[in-house]
């Protein structure tokens, strides 16, 4: 499960590759979010949060058979094969999503299409499929198969059953408390306790209680000593930007850190308890 601080939210199947190649998104200006995915194989089931609401332009996944654009929605994308668009030079023309409704499905047609390619299932809203020959809009409740961006798409008869066989539940059906799992507060002293901010990379802090929290670059987090509470800081304490040590850190030693990078397998993790 992936959830993202403007409320949108992923589930993956399994042997997914799936990458956020843009996120920006501020809570006091959510007309100016942006939002840019990439899924390489795999599928996700994907439901959209405030920037696919309030600039739905700002929102797009992106394959390799076609870009996916959204109207406020839910849908399904799975890469069946290696969902890579092939050397094809015919160009046949992208049917009207009307023609689309209007075709009669034969069994033929109802079989699951074979080979590579990429299936599109709206379950909630609608969304647009980008391809060369023009946008093709599909409706809640239609599925398409799209060999690659040259070729006419095929109506499907429902879901792929390979959604409802995997264990990705539809992202909408999970309970997520948004406001606890993003929230900040204020720092308004230094009472004793553990402060950690991140500089670069990512750090998970946990606890022996159970208390668990995630820091990405530039985010911090602190435990009293006192009442044993961890909580994320809405920004990082004064008393770590100034440490005279962290100051000394200059770019020859960055240069060193990520020459380590480059030369080890396994990359570098953190984890505070």
């Amino acid at each position: 499960m992936l959830a993202l601080r403007d409320e949108g939210r992923f589930t993956l199947l399994s042997n997914t590759e799936f990458s956020i190649k843009n996120l920006v998104f501020n809570a006091q200006r959510p007309d100016d979010g942006n939002a840019v995915f990439e899924l390489v194989r795999g599928g996700i089931r994907a439901f959209t949060g405030l920037i696919g609401k309030r600039n739905r332009r700002a929102y797009k996944v992106l394959t390799t058979v076609a870009t996916i654009g959204i109207r406020g929605t839910g849908f399904d994308l799975v890469c069946q094969g290696t969902c890579v668009d092939g050397d094809f030079t015919a160009v046949t023309k992208i049917p009207t999503f009307q023609r689309l409704l209007d075709m009669v499905i034969t069994p033929a047609q109802a079989a699951l299409p074979q080979g590579d390619g990429l299936f599109a299932h709206v379950w909630a809203g609608k969304i647009v499929v980008e391809l060369d020959d023009g946008p093709l809009t599909l409706d809640e409740g239609n599925t398409v198969f799209i060999r690659n961006r040259h070729t006419e798409p095929q109506p499907v008869s429902g879901p792929p059953p390979f959604i409802d066989d995997d264990l990705a539940p539809r992202p909408d059906t999970i309970d997520i408390d948004f406001t606890n799992l993003f929230a900040t507060v204020p720092l308004s002293g230094y009472e004793p306790g553990l402060f950690v901010n991140v500089i670069d990379g990512h750090v998970t802090v946990d606890t022996d209680d159970g208390q668990h929290t995630d820091l990405g670059d530039g985010e911090a987090a602190m435990m009293g000593e006192d009442d044993g509470k961890l909580v994320r800081l809405a920004a990082p304490p004064r008393i770590l930007l100034d440490d005279p040590y962290f100051k000394t850190i200059n770019e020859d030693f960055m240069t060193f850190y990520d020459l380590l990078g480059d030369n080890f397998d396994d990359e570098f993790e953190c984890t505070i308890q």
